[in-house]
């Protein structure tokens, strides 16, 4: 049953990395979800090595001694043939004795992974019962599995103008409709830049380039001055937030949420965050 429900809550994790991948990306979250993922597994490989020790010296003692009532039975046969108040026993009838008991034997070897099913069919049971029953399993929160990048390379500062250089670009599965045709703009440092168009004209591809979800078919995007592809990935998307319009929460707690992006933050800087989001009040305000 634990098993099962690692493998459940793994899974559960998988899903909801998949289903907001851009989110993780760009929080650079990959790292973190997978520890998460790695955590919820870890205490199957015990359980599965014991499982498995069990139902291969179960199988293995089961195969022993089906030979051994073969070797015995045909050994027994022989001295009963070789005797002479015995002459009316023929090698067929004791062929068949012994076959009939070593069959019987290896029936037993059904046993194990019968057993095995219940145990499983259990397990797989009791999140169905638990939601019939109305209770709420336990939450995930983990909240010291985040491990740094070792990387050596260091991003210099980028607290400079964001320009786009004749950028061209398709999406991969839609080759035959261009996104983007020698597009070029400059987002001034310490000024707002509004980007508006009609929808599907390419306002959030322009963000998927900067975040480099995707690499331009053509053309450059420089932040202060030198390509993306010079600094280092996950130090670059660390540098730049995002809001969408549509907020992505993940199954953890709301500290966990707003300290995605920054796993090693305090008590005080999350806080902080959420006054600056505008959001403490009505988090204090949550039972």
């Amino acid at each position: 049953m634990n098993v099962l429900n690692s493998y459940s809550k793994a899974g559960q994790i998988a899903e909801e990395v998949f289903s907001s991948l851009r989110t993780v990306h760009s929080l650079n979250g990959a790292k973190f979800e997978q520890k998460r993922y790695e955590n919820e597994l870890y205490p199957t490989t015990q359980s599965s090595i014991r499982q498995g020790s069990v139902f291969g010296i179960f199988a293995g003692w089961l195969s022993f001694g089906t030979y051994i009532v073969y070797a015995v039975g045909f050994m027994f046969g022989c001295v009963i043939m070789t005797n002479r108040n015995s002459q009316t026993k023929s090698f067929t009838d004791i062929t068949i004795v012994v076959t009939v008991f070593a069959q019987s034997m290896a029936l037993f070897s059904y046993i194990g992974p019968f057993l095995q099913s219940v145990s499983e069919a259990r397990g797989a049971a009791v999140p169905i019962f638990r939601l019939i029953d109305a209770e709420d399993d336990a939450r995930i929160n983990e909240p010291e599995i985040w491990e740094d990048d070792k990387s050596n390379k260091q991003l210099v500062g980028i607290n400079a103008d964001i320009k786009f250089d004749n950028v061209n670009f398709v999406y991969p599965s839609r080759k035959d409709m261009s996104i983007l045709k020698n597009f070029n703009f400059i987002a001034r440092t310490g000024q707002t830049t509004a980007i508006v168009g009609s929808s599907g004209c390419g306002k959030s591809t322009c963000l998927s380039l900067l975040l480099r979800y995707y690499e331009p078919s053509s053309g450059r995007i420089l932040v202060n001055g030198h390509p993306i592809q010079n600094y280092n990935l996950k130090q670059f998307r660390k540098t730049i937030g995002v809001v969408s319009q549509e907020p992505i929460l993940f199954a953890a707690s709301i500290f966990e949420n707003i300290r995605f992006g920054k796993v090693t933050a305090t008590q005080a800087e999350i806080e902080e965050a959420a006054r600056q989001a505008n959001a403490h009040n009505f988090i204090m305000e949550l039972p």
